[in-house]
């Protein structure tokens, strides 16, 4: 019985945290975000999985900063409206997306856009 219960509060836990691509990507389509694929492999690589500190407990999904400290956002939702109000909105239409991110210096990997690429070609067709 106690085994039971234990397996049943650790499932609890675990799935209180859960965010999915699925609907990382759903919620960009719906706030109208450019390019929610892309957007969808940076909350991946930023997050790990979704299992980072930043997105388990700050709901930041993007590594998102303000004077050098972390944002904290009451749900991950609104990681992603600021991630539109404050990188998307910096963004000139018709611009190559990657290109785009380099010019804003939103990554300091220089392998970054490889590897949201590469999340994109992988796995985007299951969102």
């Amino acid at each position: 019985m106690k085994l039971s219960l234990l397996i049943m509060l650790i499932s609890m836990s675990a799935t209180n945290f859960s965010i999915t691509p699925q609907e990382v990507y759903a919620e960009c389509v719906l706030q109208d975000l450019k390019y929610p694929k892309i957007v969808t492999a940076q909350s991946i690589q930023e997050t790990g999985w979704y299992r980072s500190y930043n997105c388990t407990k700050r709901n930041n999904l993007f590594g998102l900063r303000v004077n050098h400290e972390y944002k904290v956002f009451t749900d991950w939702k609104e990681s992603v409206t600021y991630y539109k109000d404050h990188i998307q909105n910096r963004y000139n239409n018709g611009e190559y997306y990657y290109d785009f991110l380099d010019r804003i210096g939103y990554a300091s990997d220089s392998l970054y856009n490889q590897k949201v690429k590469s999340i994109v070609k992988k796995y985007s067709k299951n969102w």
